[in-house]
């Protein structure tokens, strides 16, 4: 997926949250730091590669944030033990 199509998506993501009747505001990687969003969400954890860590496609993603304001509940969240270190070799397991 390129830039242009995530802005679309985002963009079409706030349109439909407005809808719903909540205040709703799209944004790429210019409003927000997206990373410390993005691990607090429980999409993943940070890395020594200073990336998210993702269980499906590791470092791997792209992130887009939208700002809503509504209601949540927040549940708690699981590493997935990225940054585990084995004490002998020092090497990162997970």
């Amino acid at each position: 997926m390129n830039n242009s199509n995530e802005a679309a998506i985002v963009m079409q993501l706030a349109a439909y949250i407005r809808n719903l009747g909540f205040q709703a505001i799209a944004s790429m990687n210019d409003t927000a730091l997206v990373i410390p969003y993005a691990i607090k969400a429980g999409l993943g954890e940070y890395g020594r590669n200073q990336m998210v860590l993702t269980l499906e496609v590791g470092p791997r993603v792209q992130f887009a944030c939208g700002f809503a304001r509504s209601t949540t509940t927040i549940k708690e969240r699981s590493g997935i033990g990225g940054n585990v270190m084995v004490a002998p070799c020092r090497a990162v397991v997970g």
